[in-house]
């Protein structure tokens, strides 16, 4: 005997145990009835159809890439710029400093040493300038 059939209880019996046991809504209230009316060939139909359209019905959650980091790098050299620049302020040397923790975070040697002699360089040049005199 299949573990689907139950000789001595009627198909309304045993769906009215379902819902007795199971915490929630197992079929629509459209389906049902038809369960408790139909042949086997039906009612199998009938729960085939409903499991596909319950199961289709759902999204699968989109798994979101998580950050490597916790700083983008822009928001490093925010930070960068936020911890070095009142230093700089005090001594050239950490205008140095600035450039090459800048050029770490980039992570391309060409480019920072590009960005440096065109944003840095000027103003470095003045303050060694404006020491030797």
């Amino acid at each position: 005997m299949s573990p689907l059939q139950f000789p001595d209880k009627s198909w309304a019996t045993v769906l009215s145990r379902v819902r007795e046991t199971s915490t929630g809504r197992i079929l629509t209230n459209k389906v049902e009835p038809a369960l408790e009316m139909g042949s086997i060939a039906d009612r199998s139909v009938i729960i085939i159809l409903a499991l596909v359209a319950a199961h289709s019905g759902r999204r699968k959650k989109k798994n979101r890439r998580k950050r490597r980091t916790i700083y983008s790098k822009s928001e490093k050299n925010a930070i960068i710029d936020s911890i070095v620049h009142p230093w700089a302020d005090e001594h050239w040397g950490f205008v140095i400093v600035d450039g090459v923790l800048h050029a770490l975070n980039e992570q391309d040697p060409v480019e920072s040493f590009v960005k440096f002699l065109k944003y840095s360089a000027p103003e470095l040049l003045k303050r060694i300038l404006k020491e030797i005199q």
